[in-house]
Parts: structure tokens; sequence; C-alpha cells
């Protein structure tokens, strides 16, 4: 593999984040799911607003929650709309559960639905009798507008779900609900649908190598989701939890120790994983400052003739520096940038309707967004070893392309 001087993603973790986690490793036996997840979840919790579920990865917290809802909703096979950009690990979970897919195309201003045709597709689907989850990403950074999704959601009676994976420090535009009716105000993006997502993979804004979370509303779906990942057991809700309590005594001829109230299955995360989580996470506020910065001289310097890019939002944390050529001249981009050891990706899984898995759902070129991103946009890392000098040398070398 080629040795980049500006690569796609480095790790975060310092000499004596290394040394506090092998120390901990060397003096204690517990590696496993233990205190330490336990105590990362308890600073996602107040940090989000909502019960926090740490899982082994961010496609395990996907898994998560639409076998969650096979188990709420049992003989009934929905609709999920996704858009038509997207880590392909947004999707399979929802396939793999066994129900029906229907892409979205995506709008160019926060890269999510296009919130017309979106709400075509809602609206189709549940005059005929289809149950809808929406199932909407927060794409590299920009945030959806959950107050007109959510919107969208309760007029058809439709579900609200969101990958929030690239943008896991932003808050969103969201509609609260309290005494006084509705408000729309901006929340962490994590408490912006009924279930939220994310991942703390080496690359993402909280880094504990693998692991991933879930964000519950509803304190059923969380004793739920609690006892799905592991693999269904009543103890893994507390002893004095009402529920426990009661199948313990309807089911007092099994040993509590291996009694399963669902079909569950081993999500687990490590409590390995969560060490190097929790020196991460005190670092919150200074990753989300520097990204902005980062950003901010990239998007300042980029020649805007030659260029796009949406204009910055108050709910924008960028997860890389998005690059969109306005003309067909995108390999010699991606040639450029390499030739200079600057890695590049395309913009996650480009038009979703190229890809081997996915050409049954639609003709690609109909998704004109999609589209456009495909043919036209690529992304480079955004991490501690980002200087000045080599944004003003990248956006040196696109404006004189």
């Amino acid at each position: 593999m080629k040795n980049y001087n500006w690569p796609l993603a480095t790790s975060p973790f310092t000499f004596i984040d290394k040394l506090v986690v092998s120390s901990s490793i060397i003096f204690n036996d517990r590696y496993t799911m233990g205190d330490k997840v336990a105590e990362l979840e308890k600073k996602f919790s107040e940090f989000s607003g909502r019960k926090a579920l740490m899982v082994a990865n961010g496609s395990v917290a996907n898994h998560l929650v639409f076998e969650l809802w096979k188990l709420k909703n049992p003989n009934i096979k929905p609709i999920v709309i996704v858009p038509a950009v997207t880590w392909i690990s947004s999707i399979t979970p929802a396939m793999m559960a066994g129900m029906d897919i229907v892409f979205c195309d995506v709008n160019l201003q926060d890269f999510c639905f296009d919130y017309i045709s979106l709400e075509k597709i809602v609206k189709e689907n549940s005059q005929n009798g289809r149950r809808v989850i929406i199932w909407p990403t927060a794409l590299i950074g920009w945030s959806p507008d959950m107050a007109l999704l959510d919107d969208i959601a309760k007029k058809y009676n439709a579900e609200l779900f969101l990958d929030s994976c690239e943008n896991t420090l932003a808050e969103a535009k969201a509609n609260v609900y309290d005494e006084n009716g509705k408000s729309t105000k901006f929340i962490s993006i994590l408490a912006s649908a009924d279930i939220t997502t994310t991942s703390c993979y080496l690359s993402h804004y909280v880094c504990s190598v693998e692991g991933g979370f879930v964000f519950f509303k509803d304190e059923k779906d969380y004793e739920m989701g609690r006892m799905f990942r592991n693999h269904g057991m009543i103890r893994s809700l507390a002893p004095d939890n009402p529920y426990r309590v009661k199948i313990e005594k309807e089911n007092s001829d099994i040993d509590p120790q291996f009694l399963f109230a669902l079909p569950g299955t081993n999500l687990r995360p490590s409590d390995v994983h969560a060490m190097f989580g929790l020196r991460d996470f005190n670092r919150i506020e200074k990753n989300r400052a520097n990204r902005i910065k980062i950003y901010k001289r990239f998007y300042n310097n980029l020649d805007f003739t030659k260029y796009y890019l949406p204009e910055k939002t108050i709910t924008h944390v960028p997860f890389c520096l998005p690059i969109f050529r306005m003309d067909n001249n995108l390999k010699a981009v991606k040639k450029l940038l390499s030739s200079n050891g600057i890695e590049t990706r395309p913009i996650i899984g480009s038009n979703l309707l190229r890809q081997i898995p996915f050409k049954k759902y639609g003709n690609a070129v109909d998704f004109k967004n999609a589209e456009w991103i495909h043919n036209h946009g690529v992304y480079v890392g955004i991490h501690d070893g980002v200087s000045d000098k080599m944004i003003d040398n990248l956006t040196g070398l696109l404006n004189d392309l």
C-alpha cells in the first residue's frame, strides 16, 4: 500500500493514551464487556440526552435497530426508504432483516434525501397500506433537516430512525414536543430521531478503534436492545427491573443466569475498546473545534468557479474535506492528489444504484443528484495531523488545476 504524506486517517491516540490502556490491561483481567463499557455508555448518555447502548461496531448498531423492529412487529414487512448515497452498511442490515428497500435521491445542500421526492415515496407507500421506516444518513458531516423529516413521518404515520456515524458531534434542527406543544430547536443529533446510531471507528469523531452506539428515545426499546445485545438474556437488565422480576418469576424452572427473554445474539463490545473510547471522549470539544477550523480554512481558500460546496451551516461538523469538481475532470483531481501524497476516497458509496448489490433497485441515471456526486466528488480525510500548511497546499493544487 502506498505511503501517503496525507493519509485518510491517523490514530488519535497519544503515548499517554496507550500507556493508560496498556497499564489497565496489564493490571486487570477483565477485557470483555464490563465496567469500562458502562462508563463510556454513561458519558454518551449524558452527552446526547438519550439512553446509550454500546455495541461491537457501527454496522452492528444498524443491525440491532432493524432486528428489534422485527421483534416488536412480527409478521410485518415494512418499506425502508434509504438515500442513494450512503454507506452500504447503512442499507444491508434492513435487507438482511428481510425488509423491502426503496432508494430516494439525495439533495446537494445537506446530502440527505431530496425531501420532495421522499414525501412522495412515503405518501404512496403509506396509502398502499405499507408500514414505512424513514432511514436517513447524516452524510460527511452535514445534519439532515430532522424537523422536516419528523413532520413527514408523523403526517404519514411512518417511523424515523437515523444513522449519524458521520456527524456524531453536531446538532440538528429537530422538533421537541412538550406540554406546550411542538417547538423546533437545535438539539444533539444523537437525540433527533426515535433511534439513532453512530460509529466509533478509527477515523470517526470519537474513536474506540472499533465500536458503535445506539441511542434510544423509548425506555422499553433500550431494555430490549440491552437483552438482544447479550444473547437475549434477561440478566442483561438490572436485578430490580420490573420486567426482569416478572420473567424470572414466571420461569422459575430455568436458571436465571441463562434465561433468554427474546431471541438475541452476541453484539457486545469489549472493555478494551471502551478504554480507548474513554480516552478519546475527553477530547470531544477539542476535536469538534479542530474539524471546524480545518474545514473553514479549506472552504475559504477554495476556488468556487471550479469547485462546489454547500454553504457552511451551524449544524455542520465536518467528517472530511469533500471535493466536488464542477467540470468532468474528477480523474485528474484524483491523479493530482495521489501524485502529491494525498489519499482520497469516493463520497462514500457514491451512487449506490451503480453498485452490484443494488442495480436491481433502479436505474442509476434516474437519481440525478446521486449521479452528480458519483461523477464529481471525492474526499480527503480530516485528523490531528492536518496543518494549515497542508490545507493551503491542497487548495493551491486544486485551484491551479
